[in-house]
């Protein structure tokens, strides 16, 4: 049974025993039912007291009342180690109730700054009623009584109190024991809270898992890891995934690695970076053999580089003529015609010109 403000909350048994109806369902199944409309009319006009009874009762129950702006508003707040609560009170029956759990980190905070944040999230949840004119905001912290008269010294509480501007209200103290409603609602607010562990595990660690399947040398470092984790050469195993120095191991699967490089190159975090930027993104989180050369290789096939991005290196100038040669066989070139047909176990011809006399 639920206890409210005005009293505990009443259920349709409660109700029905107060008015003396012993068993509702009597008569059902039994051959005194009325086989007439006529006859039902009659026995349902027997006792007309028990149905205003009944009328009345359910309609001065204690339940949530009406909000009625022309009357004051009341808000009672209260905070426990894990949660807080609130009541919005008017003419002493409730209107609106508030629990919430806390968080690990507002867990950690003074028993002041608790009941200041039941303080503040209960007038944000219940604004809309409490702006239109004075309330009043009962509290089991007697500090907080105090509150529009001393000075703010936490971040918090200049926040907090930018919350509060506009709105008439006024804090009064009221003991522990009398604040039962909020201090009950503060409690249970962790019992109704639902948590939930979200793991996200990216596609490519599924295919990075599958390919050690296929790779000899991935199967027998996993025989080797389960008995020693880690080993000499700085092998280790976590999770099924087989690391090297703290970095993911890539079996050899050029498809992986290919898709491993391109996300780390060709998407929005890469930026079609160069091959050392590349490298070093992705080689302080993964590792496998010929690493390097494979970003290298990647990057000199990516048309969009190739499109888009310019020369490193200084531009090379203008032509500069070669010295005129001032005797015969001084300055000499040198070339091979190659792709002549085999003679005599021979298929290029070295040529060599004097670039005075231009001599064969």
């Amino acid at each position: 049974m639920m206890r409210g403000v005005g009293g505990p909350l009443l259920t349709i048994g409660d109700l029905l025993s107060d008015l003396a109806v012993d068993d509702p369902l009597v008569g059902v199944g039994d051959a005194s039912v009325p086989s007439s409309p006529s006859a039902a009319q009659q026995a349902g006009k027997a006792n007309p007291s028990d149905l205003s009874r009944l009328f009345e009762a359910m309609v001065t129950a204690p339940v949530l009342a009406i909000p009625d702006f022309s009357q004051p508003f009341i808000v009672e707040t209260d905070a426990s180690d894990t949660g807080i609560g609130a009541v919005l009170i008017q003419r002493d029956q409730p209107v609106a109730f508030l629990s919430k759990a806390l968080g690990p980190q507002h867990q950690k905070l003074s028993i002041y700054e608790k009941e200041f944040l039941a303080l503040i999230m209960a007038v944000e949840r219940w604004r809309t009623y409490l702006q239109r004119q004075e309330f009043i905001i009962r509290t089991d912290h007697q500090s907080l009584s105090y509150l529009t008269e001393q000075h703010l010294h936490s971040d918090m509480q200049r926040k907090a109190m930018t919350r509060l501007m506009g709105l008439q209200f006024k804090v009064v103290y009221r003991k522990g024991k009398e604040n039962i409603v909020a201090d009950s609602l503060s409690r249970v607010g962790h019992l109704c809270s639902t948590t939930t562990v979200s793991h996200v595990q990216p596609v490519w660690l599924q295919e990075l898992l599958n390919s050690y399947n296929t790779d000899l040398a991935a199967q027998d470092l996993l025989a080797k890891l389960a008995l020693h984790s880690p080993d000499e050469a700085g092998f280790s195993l976590s999770q099924g995934i087989i690391r090297y120095n703290n970095k993911i191991w890539v079996a050899n699967n050029s498809a992986l690695q290919t898709k491993l490089i391109n996300s780390f190159h060709s998407t929005a975090v890469g930026g079609h970076s160069g091959s050392k930027g590349t490298y070093h993104r992705i080689s302080q989180l993964f590792y496998w053999k010929g690493l390097k050369s494979a970003v290298e290789d990647f990057v000199r096939q990516c048309s969009v580089c190739q499109h888009a991005k310019h020369s490193n290196t200084h531009p090379a100038g203008l032509l500069q003529p070669l010295p005129i040669p001032v005797g015969a066989w001084q300055d000499i070139t040198m070339d091979f015609v190659e792709g002549l047909p085999s003679s005599e176990g021979y298929n290029c011809i070295l040529v060599v010109v004097d670039r005075n006399t231009m001599t064969i």
